[in-house]
């Protein structure tokens, strides 16, 4: 995804970045897998620690997934 993508572009792994904003990698990976959902302060956590623009939420939070 290309919420990960940014992950391990600027933290190299899931595991920094997890400790980087507070969580453990465990809880980074649950997100991700969609397993756990975000909410309103999460994404404002983790948008600010990836330097996503506002703009762009929709782009890294919000895109669905589609089955091929």
């Amino acid at each position: 995804s290309k919420l990960k993508g940014r992950i391990i572009e600027m933290y190299d792994s899931l595991g920094s970045f997890a400790e980087a904003i507070g969580i453990s990698r465990q809880a980074v990976s649950k997100i991700l897998n969609g397993h756990t959902q975000f909410t309103a302060s999460s994404i404002e956590l983790w948008r600010n620690a990836l330097d996503i623009p506002a703009s762009e939420i929709g782009l890294y939070f919000f895109t669905l997934k589609v089955d091929k």
